[in-house]
């Protein structure tokens, strides 16, 4: 699938892309250039406690630059492929199970997917809902308590 070019502003200066290939315009305003989400694991959203020590390790270990949301949020971003892969550090204040939260591509078969979902044991905890201009989302815990985002295009 490809999305026409699409203008995004972005008030805090900083911005967590999700899927697609930006470009920046200037300080706060980016061209979404192609949306392409081929991966199954699209996203990985990552809860910390101490953001400014987990920045440490992942620039370490992937030996990138992350992108530092704050002061606007209390996150951080990598991308690491234009195709959409990449997580999100989320500081918190108590990590809980399921502070690790997968995005799975359901290739624009969202409504689909979550039909099945409380058939097979599963919980909806957030039905489908927009994550403009990234598509859509629903959040479920999975037959054995995994939470995880189900995501779509459409």
């Amino acid at each position: 699938m490809q999305m026409d070019t699409l203008l995004l502003q972005n008030p805090f200066n900083s911005f967590s892309l999700v899927f697609g290939t930006l470009t920046a315009l200037s300080s706060n305003a980016y061209k979404l250039m192609s949306y392409q989400p081929v991966n199954t694991i699209l996203w990985l959203d990552i809860a910390v406690i101490d953001l400014d020590r987990a920045i440490n390790f992942y620039q370490s270990v992937m030996n990138v630059e992350l992108r530092d949301g704050r002061p606007s949020t209390r996150s951080a971003t990598l991308q690491l492929s234009n195709q959409g892969s990449g997580l999100t550090l989320i500081e918190v204040s108590e990590l809980l199970p399921g502070s690790l939260t997968p995005y799975l591509n359901c290739h624009d078969r969202l409504e689909q997917a979550l039909s099945q979902v409380t058939l097979n044991g599963g919980t909806i905890l957030q039905d489908k809902h927009s994550m403009e201009p990234f598509g859509y989302r629903a959040v479920i815990l999975d037959s054995e308590g995994n939470r995880i985002a189900l995501h779509s295009a459409l």
